[in-house]
């Protein structure tokens, strides 16, 4: 396959999660496709984000304050390290995510691949690109204002998130045969449990969400639940 199929290839396939998700997860299922390209997407996005961030910042940062910052001054390179702060720790939440959603659909019956679970939640972070844009309209449009852009950036976080979700819940449903209901469940309600139960009682939050599922694995696997 040379270079240029194989962009047409990707191209379509990131397109085609984003708009159609459905009929594309099926047609990745069935080949196999890696979770490679969307974990590099996600990466991208969130790196967009984050050096777009920065620089949305530093505008914000009153010119005579910024003589007392250095890496604010000269910002050399605190842009592409804020970039890929932010892209690391997508990919680490991505991962922990996917842990979660792909434990958690199974004990509700589910069955799938650990990598197509992996792929989905990548693909649903790239619309977050969207936040990038706004960041960077408020940087650069004239006349914006903070206001301007903070608004801007609320509202296409909220529609990234969204959009995001939609990608999310319907790639979790083809990848473990599951209703959008239980996906729904896996991928928002439980996660938003497990962050409560650890900002409540810290560390042995994480100690009673892993005896809560290795309790409840134990239980179905011996047929009671």
């Amino acid at each position: 396959m040379g270079l240029a199929e194989t962009l047409e290839n990707s191209a379509y396939r990131v397109g085609g999660a984003l708009i159609r998700p459905r009929m594309a997860f099926e047609i990745m299922k069935r080949e196999g496709a890696g979770p490679v390209l969307p974990l590099v997407l996600a990466a991208l996005a969130h790196f967009s984000v984050g050096t777009s961030a920065f620089w949305a910042f530093l505008r914000a940062v009153p010119e005579p304050f910024r003589n007392f910052v250095p890496v604010l001054s000269s910002a050399l390179y605190a842009d592409f390290i804020a970039g890929g702060f932010c892209a690391l720790a997508a990919l680490a939440l991505i991962l922990v995510l996917t842990l979660l959603v792909h434990a958690t659909v199974g004990l509700m019956g589910g069955s799938g691949e650990f990598e197509d679970c992996l792929s989905t939640l990548a693909y649903a972070n790239a619309p977050f690109a969207l936040v990038a844009l706004s960041l960077l309209a408020g940087v650069y449009l004239p006349g914006a204002g903070f206001l301007g852009a903070l608004g801007l950036t609320l509202l296409t976080g909220a529609l990234s998130f969204l959009w995001g979700l939609w990608v999310a819940v319907v790639g979790v449903s083809v990848a473990y045969e599951v209703s959008t209901g239980k996906a729904l469940i896996a991928l928002l309600l439980v996660p938003l449990a497990v962050v409560m139960a650890v900002a409540v009682l810290g560390v042995w939050g994480i100690v009673l969400v892993v005896v809560l599922y290795l309790a409840a694995y134990v239980l179905r696997h011996r047929g009671v639940v």
